[in-house]
């Protein structure tokens, strides 16, 4: 748990000094909100909580992203993160659920809100045994704030 707490305190103080743009998202099909660093930089970051669940069953999710395509209609991705729950160690329990990469694109098709985006993903995922996974999709809607 200290070390989740030492986590969110850099991750605070990473954003507040660098001022960095904030992006949020909604995976709806998924259930899943994203806030991030801007994800027109060339690295970024993301949280993401699912959302439509128990309080003791919520997951987070940190990702580290590298833009390598930034274009004024789109961003192509590639990262990296982790998949966790706090609350697991109240139980007992790891905290980490498991691993994830990431490939995805921010489009964004919207002249009068150029700002927003639609947001499409395929993540390979796998948990924190290494024995099981899966390939996940999201897509959902966006906007660099």
């Amino acid at each position: 748990m200290k070390k989740l707490v030492t986590i969110i305190l850099f991750l605070s103080f990473f954003i507040s000094k660098s001022k960095a743009q904030v992006a949020i998202s909604y995976n709806p099909f998924q259930s899943v909100i994203g806030i991030g660093a801007d994800s027109d930089k060339q690295l970024w970051f993301d949280l993401r909580i699912a959302t439509n669940t128990f309080i003791a069953n919520t997951n987070l999710e940190l990702n580290l992203f590298y833009n390598f395509s930034v274009k004024e209609q789109a961003n192509i991705y590639v990262g990296a993160g982790v998949n966790f729950n706090p609350f697991n160690g109240y139980q007992n329990v790891s905290i980490i659920n498991g691993y994830d990469v990431v490939v995805g694109s921010r489009i964004k098709p919207f002249e009068k809100f150029p700002k927003g985006f639609i947001q499409f993903e395929i993540s390979p995922y796998v948990n924190r045994y290494f024995d099981s996974g899966r390939l996940r999709t999201m897509l959902g809607l966006g906007y660099n704030l």
